[in-house]
């Protein structure tokens, strides 16, 4: 384990230690283990925060994420983003992220209707019509999934997924032209589309491995903010002083950053 992850984890594992009865302090060493991928850990943390404060929206919908990652068959993680879609219904991430979780497991009629609500809380949340879209797809309902598809195109125009999936629509609605000219457009594409969630980024800003700062750079370098990627591509640096590539890209994006 790389030391600043081991400093961060010790630091606040030691606050639950000295203040178990803390909510926060639970939450806060959940959440180090979380984003560094330690999952089990995270979510027995996360289940001793939510002992401590059963109505905290914050803990309840990590938990629900944290428990997802594991990848288990358990309808746990359902029940958990229901529970947090009832304390924030005006939240719409987490019905989106309760759709992905009952799409995963063939509840599609459900799923439909959590990204339904989604997208009615926010019609620019590109990730939720373009997973409402193929989930409709799924459900042979081709006519209302092409306006949700050719949203999230709009909202993100360089998304593989979306484009296939709109392919797809356009084929099954017999628009073969349609279909072959954004078949073209999608090959080679990959899963572009950012998703705005401040509750699980706090989770994320607690990340300190240079995994993360490179996918951070990543990510800035995705969007074109080439001074977010040179910050956070600078620590990564920083850490593996001896990777080349960790300067050609901090370089490059200095570089565009002018």
């Amino acid at each position: 384990m790389e030391p600043q992850v081991a400093q961060l984890l010790r630091k606040t594992r030691q606050a639950v230690v000295h203040n178990p009865g803390s909510a926060d302090a639970w939450w806060q060493f959940a959440a180090a283990c979380d984003v560094h991928k330690l999952y089990a850990p995270a979510v027995k943390a996360y289940r001793q925060a939510s002992v401590l404060a059963p109505d905290d929206f914050r803990i309840i919908y990590n938990l629900a994420a944290a428990f997802e990652e594991q990848a288990t068959d358990s309808n746990e993680a359902v029940e958990l983003f229901q529970k947090a879609s009832r304390l924030r219904p005006d939240y719409p991430v987490v019905h989106m992220r309760l759709g992905d979780t009952l799409s995963k497991r063939g509840r599609l009629a459900e799923s439909r209707d959590a990204y339904l609500r989604a997208v009615e809380l926010d019609p620019d949340l590109a990730r939720a019509h373009r997973s409402l879209g193929q989930v409709l797809l799924s459900l042979n309902d081709v006519a209302n999934a092409l306006p949700h598809l050719e949203r999230a195109a709009a909202l993100g125009p360089n998304d593989g997924p979306t484009m296939a999936a709109l392919a797809q629509a356009y084929a099954r609605l017999g628009r073969t032209q349609h279909a072959e000219e954004v078949a073209q457009r999608y090959r080679g594409l990959d899963d572009v589309l950012l998703i705005n969630d401040p509750v699980r980024q706090q989770v994320a800003d607690m990340g300190v491995s240079s995994y993360i700062w490179r996918k951070r750079a990543n990510r800035f370098l995705t969007i074109g903010d080439y001074n977010g990627a040179v910050r956070e591509m600078t620590t990564f640096a920083t850490i593996h002083r001896d990777d080349p590539w960790a300067h050609y890209w901090l370089g490059f994006a200095a570089a565009r950053a002018g």
